[in-house]
């Protein structure tokens, strides 16, 4: 029987109106073929022919016609992701030569349909094994596990990476311990990149799938050690915070009588003189505001997130602020009326606005090489976790130590801490102007 090619090709080649015949004769000839080809990302199928039959089955990877090498059916190096494209694409290559030699030497009947059912199993994993049932098995047990370790917020974590393997499982091929291997973990990471999912949240992904792991491997049912090669990548980002002068522009906005923005405002400042997260507020209940008897009032937070509990002094204003609560009939027994963050973080921008926070600001991002960069006026940014940066930013900056700050927000290490610690540019202009031009009529006053 005659050997079948499987080969790549594009779905989609050339733009709407363009020459077939001019394109062939401009690529025989080594002429630009940019004016043919189709402007817009197009799937990657690999192809066969069998028996007078064309066949062929979607990668799930996509890519821009010009970004395709067409003599050897891969990307071309200028594309970005081309070194983890280039080693997937060979490697399912790779695979489905081999499985079919296989069908050949096993004596498997070679039919149009099991060559295309076997190239089906090998990219997107349509068999179920023992192998799979135990990994999900495990992986449920895992969950249940946790459930009665973790907050629930790190529970919905784990439920995003279950979804996330359940998809890619779907994509490439059946989940099983001894598959995550080095291959499975570039593989994973090429899928993640074409989600958009930036550097960060991949490698918190990557941490989960070793902690799972390792629970997989302390319990004997797996033997692989590979995902303990694997690292997890982080980058570090400017956070956004207030200077004192935005906070006490934030700290005049008049909200009238809008309840919602009243709430809003007020919750925000809270967070801001407490260094909390906004869970931890709405949570805040009465039973945990302590008098001393010198009439000082410190609040027992009981960290949703961590299960930390630490005690924060609070300052005039965050009294002033929640006696207008504490003074209500509640019966709920909770200090700040019930409101959703995502309502305070819209009620928020509005806030910023009106205060005056319009200064350009850019986040910058990565996802793989690639980098993202958003640009806008500094309330657009401005949500509750804001609050927490301009804390930990403000004591930063005030020289309290490190471990006196992680009292205060809940932080295990320095490390942790330093993700929250903005740079007042302004600070470090006139620090410089002190030190090396010290006469110097920019030096503010």
């Amino acid at each position: 029987m005659k050997h079948v090619n499987f080969t790549y090709n594009l779905d989609r080649t050339l733009a709407d109106g363009a020459d077939e015949k001019a394109f062939r004769k401009a690529r025989k000839m080594g002429v630009s073929v940019l004016g043919y080809l189709y402007k817009k990302e197009t799937g990657v199928y690999i192809c066969w022919s069998f028996a007078g039959k064309y066949f062929k089955v979607h990668t799930g990877i996509s890519i821009l016609p010009a970004q395709f090498n067409w003599k050897q059916r891969l990307p071309e190096r200028s594309h970005p992701n081309y070194l983890e494209l280039s080693t997937l694409l060979t490697t399912i290559l790779s695979k489905v030569q081999r499985e079919y030699l296989r069908m050949k030497t096993d004596g498997i009947a070679l039919t149009g349909d099991s060559i295309h059912q076997m190239v089906r199993c090998v990219i997107h994993g349509d068999h179920t094994s023992p192998e799979k049932a135990l990994f999900w098995k495990v992986f449920g047990e895992f969950m249940e596990e946790k459930k009665m370790l973790v907050a629930p917020a790190t529970i919905v974590k784990y439920e995003t990476l279950r979804k996330h393997l359940q998809a890619f499982e779907k994509l490439k091929y059946p989940m099983s311990f001894e598959a995550v291997t080095m291959q499975w973990h570039n593989e994973f990471q090429v899928y993640c990149i074409q989600l958009n999912l930036k550097t960060n949240t991949v490698g918190k992904l990557f941490a989960m799938i070793k902690a799972f792991m390792n629970h997989a491997y302390d319990r004997k049912f797996m033997r692989n050690l590979e995902f303990k090669k694997f690292k997890v990548k982080s980058e570090t980002t400017e956070p956004v915070f207030l200077t004192m002068e935005e906070l006490q522009a934030i700290e005049k906005f008049d909200p009238g009588t809008n309840a919602s923005m009243a709430t809003s405002l007020r919750a925000f400042l809270v967070c801001c003189f407490s260094g909390q997260r906004i869970s931890d507020l709405l949570s805040m209940k009465r039973k945990d505001i302590k008098r001393t008897k010198d009439g000082e009032l410190w609040w027992e937070v009981h960290q949703v997130k961590t299960r930390k509990v630490v005690r924060v002094f609070l300052i005039d204003k965050a009294r002033k602020i929640l006696d207008v609560y504490l003074s209500a009939d509640n019966s709920d027994g909770y200090v700040f009326p019930r409101i959703s963050p995502v309502v305070i973080n819209r009620n928020l921008k509005v806030i910023g606005k009106v205060a005056g926070l319009t200064a350009e600001v850019t986040k910058v991002n990565y996802c793989g090489n690639k980098k993202l960069e958003v640009t806008g006026p500094k309330y657009m940014f401005l949500t509750t976790h804001v609050a927490r940066k301009t804390f930990i930013t403000a004591l930063s900056m005030s020289n309290m130590p490190d471990h006196e700050i992680q009292m205060l927000s809940g932080h295990s290490s320095s490390k942790e801490l330093r993700v929250y610690k903005g740079r007042d540019s302004a600070n470090i202009r006139n620090q410089l102007i002190a030190l090396f031009e010290p006469g110097s009529i920019f030096k503010s006053a």
